[in-house]
């Protein structure tokens, strides 16, 4: 999963929780239900930043209605 940390040009201290922030339940005997919530903030986040730099000329209407 680090190359997940490359593709965010992010920095995070601690690589192990990012890594099981971004594992499926059924992946792991561990529980990673609370981190789920921090996963998908962090795919979140890389979306809507994505969008924000491929659609600069849309509103943000139109670009919310393109994320789903």
């Amino acid at each position: 999963m680090s190359s997940n940390l490359k593709k965010l040009k992010s920095n995070f201290s601690d690589k192990k929780l990012f890594d099981l922030a971004l594992t499926h339940k059924s992946a792991s005997k561990k529980n990673n239900e609370r981190l789920e919530f921090l996963g998908d903030a962090i795919i979140n986040f890389y979306v809507t930043q994505k969008l924000y730099e491929n659609y600069a000329d849309f509103s943000g209407r139109k670009v919310n209605t393109i994320k789903g």
